[in-house]
């Protein structure tokens, strides 16, 4: 069955693409806002990973609307729930492929079960499916992130920090968007100041990216 894995290059959307490829026929997604090149990092974790990958371009509106939110919530939260449901639509109403192509059955992402942000309500899940014929599957729901440590360490290459550069996730590309539309006062405001990241470098056993 041929699967999306939304794919930011981190561990946790690593070991869920590693976990449905034993399984299901997988390809990656990276989106992006088309304010840098930064989803080439997750395009070189998934040549490690050796799975087939693809840039999707968010098209206009999106990032505005997100940062809009934000601000008038003085949290993150909600923009990046809003970003990310709008990823998942996009895919599943294939809007950025040929109408010739076959549709995705499965999509997936990296969410996991202490998760704030993103993170789909299980009405906002059956509303997806029921809406678009898809199966949205979330194989780290289950996953504390102990035990999602403990299994990245076994498998992958990981670079973790507080202020990685060009990472290929939402907030990467938010907050270059924030500080060239308002200030770094609005972005430290609304984003935690210790928050961690990963990417992932490569296969253990294999070579850096």
């Amino acid at each position: 069955m041929r699967t999306a894995v939304l794919f930011s290059g981190g561990k946790d959307s690593s070991l869920s693409a590693l976990m449905l490829s034993k399984y299901f026929e997988v390809e990656l997604l990276t989106f992006t806002f088309g304010l840098s090149e930064n989803w080439r990092s997750a395009e070189r974790s998934a040549k490690r990973l050796g799975l087939p990958h693809k840039k999707i371009d968010f098209g206009s509106g999106v990032i505005e609307e997100a940062t809009d939110m934000m601000i008038k919530d003085a949290f993150p939260r909600n923009g990046l729930n809003l970003v990310h449901k709008k990823a998942l639509e996009i895919v599943a109403n294939r809007r950025f492929v040929s109408t010739s192509a076959k549709a995705y059955k499965i999509i997936s992402d990296g969410t996991r079960r202490d998760d704030i942000s993103p993170h789909l309500t299980l009405a906002e899940v059956r509303s997806l499916e029921d809406r678009y014929g898809v199966c949205y599957v979330r194989p780290l729901l289950g996953f504390g992130r102990k035990l999602i440590d403990e299994l990245a360490g076994r498998f992958f290459i990981v670079l973790e920090g507080e202020n990685l550069p060009k990472r290929a996730d939402y907030e990467g590309e938010i907050r270059c968007y924030m500080r060239e539309n308002y200030d770094e006062e609005t972005v430290e405001k609304i984003f935690p100041s210790r928050h961690v990241h990963s990417r992932v470098l490569g296969l253990k056993g294999g070579k850096y990216v």
